[in-house]
């Protein structure tokens, strides 16, 4: 088994962003990849940490470099409710109330489903 290459913890320790803001929204479900989480809750409200890199987070950024800390809201799901999430190697889907997918991450071998990606940034 690969070790891990940075600081760890071997015991469960609460996640601090969901004190504030995400106590008003009960978590509903998560997701997560190798470098990455999602958290949705009971509101709608969709939150990323961890790894930007091929824009897992859903923050708009694509740097393999850039790390978020503690869970941020994605606003590009503002107004959209969020019920369900699915994560994988480094793309990320979410289904809507209203049964709607979006998805976001790696296009590479069409796991987005969006069809024609050239205008996406490589």
């Amino acid at each position: 088994m690969a070790q891990s290459k940075g600081p760890y913890s071997s015991r469960p320790i609460k996640v601090q962003g969901f004190d504030g803001p995400l106590t008003k929204n009960r978590v509903r479900d998560m997701a997560c990849g190798p470098t990455y989480n999602i958290a949705c809750c009971e509101g709608g409200v969709t939150y990323s940490w961890g790894s930007a890199w091929a824009g897992c987070l859903g923050l708009g950024d694509t740097k393999s470099t850039k790390i978020v800390v503690s869970p941020t809201q994605m606003e590009a799901l503002r107004g959209q409710k969020i019920v369900q999430l699915a994560g994988g190697q480094s793309h990320v889907l979410a289904l809507t109330d209203s049964c709607n997918v979006w998805a976001w991450g790696s296009a590479e071998f069409g796991k987005l489903g969006l069809g024609d990606v050239s205008q996406l940034p490589s």
